[in-house]
């Protein structure tokens, strides 16, 4: 038998091509009249179907009546990866999650339809609020959804499942959308930044103990930027700058309305945080699934990085949080050097050595 899948992905835009092909499957803009086939019971509009120009993922297989499931079952989890792709690459695009929009899956001659809680609209009216790719960004969020086949350990590290889990949230309306305009500023990045700010310095930096006399709001911008920023010397300016975000989140939450938080310059700080998110998503992505294991010897690291088998402490109540093998690797990075902090410049190096080539490797 033949299984056809069609699923729409809603506010994605394709400039310089009607047609991108995938390592699995293609990106389409699908004819009305193909629609209307796979949709005939509906009274699809023409005229807004050809002004929307919707973009679709689609794949085709060859398979035994018994394989059925397992292929359709594949399907799903293949639009996950390649959602996630198109989010963190290059990262500041709003892209509603694909489940909540429409699906059709055609096996022979029959089509099964899968209508998500927007049903047709997102079809029909979704991109008033465009996340244009133009070739370049395409051939990279294809590289990325290439890295993710077979990622079956991204749910065993529960700091980057948390951080996917909050980068599909808060690109969802009731997240992202003001519903004033057609165009960029009908979004609203203010309440996913909260989201993704608290998310980070849950998995960033110790919860309770404070080190080098260090501050909550410094220290956030400490231990992200010794994931961030590869340049050791700039560690402390880079720091500076990321402990803005905190500063920011901060006065979001605790409602000093007095601030102009719809600027332009906090809606740029807005979107540069999300910018930082998903780079974030993709320095977590190469931990988890390459293992760092350059390091395993030499430091130790076996008994706190994020891909070992140490298994987490139960809690003892409810205040207290579990072992967070990423953050212990973060603070083994730092030293006490008389009451201030300082880098161990060698495993800094090694570290961020190890990135750049398994990302270099990504794209090669």
């Amino acid at each position: 038998m033949t299984i056809e899948t069609f699923q729409h992905m809603p506010a994605l835009v394709l400039n310089e091509t009607e047609e991108f092909q995938l390592v699995d499957g293609s990106l389409i803009i699908p004819s009305y009249d193909l629609i209307c086939k796979l949709d005939p019971y509906y009274n699809i509009d023409e005229g807004r179907f050809q002004k929307s120009r919707p973009v679709f993922y689609y794949s085709i297989v060859d398979c035994d009546n018994s394989e059925k499931d397992f292929w359709i079952s594949s399907f799903e989890t293949t639009v996950k990866d390649l959602h996630l792709a198109l989010s963190i690459e290059p990262g500041t695009h709003l892209l509603p999650t694909p489940t909540q929009s429409i699906s059709y899956i055609r096996v022979d001659s029959k089509t099964i339809i899968k209508g998500g809680a927007f049903q047709r609209d997102w079809m029909l009216y979704g991109n008033v609020w465009p996340a244009e790719f133009d070739l370049n960004a395409l051939k990279k969020a294809n590289c990325i959804f290439d890295y993710l086949a077979d990622f079956h350990s991204i749910k065993t590290f529960e700091p980057l499942k948390k951080a996917i889990d909050v980068l599909n949230e808060t690109a969802n309306v009731e997240f992202a959308y003001k519903g004033i305009g057609y165009d960029e500023y009908c979004l609203d990045y203010k309440f996913g930044f909260v989201r993704i700010v608290q998310l980070l310095e849950s998995i960033l930096f110790a919860d309770i103990t404070k080190r080098f006399d260090l501050g909550i709001t410094d220290s956030f911008g400490l231990y992200w930027s010794l994931l961030l920023e590869p340049d050791i010397n700039m560690v402390p300016n880079t720091a500076i700058e990321l402990s803005t975000y905190y500063r920011l989140r901060s006065k979001l939450i605790h409602g000093e309305s007095h601030l102009d938080f719809d600027s332009e310059v906090n809606r740029n700080k807005y979107l540069k945080c999300r910018f930082l998110f998903a780079h974030t998503i993709k320095i977590l992505m190469i931990l988890c699934k390459e293992k760092f294991s350059c390091f395993d010897k030499k430091y130790s690291t076996i008994d706190y990085l994020p891909w070992s088998d140490v298994k987490y402490k139960e809690r003892d109540d409810i205040g207290k949080i579990m072992l967070n093998p990423l953050r212990r690797f973060l603070d083994k990075m730092l030293e006490d050097d008389g009451g201030k902090y300082k880098i161990n410049e060698e495993l800094f190096n090694e570290f961020h050595q190890f990135i750049q080539q398994k990302w270099n490797k990504i794209f090669s």
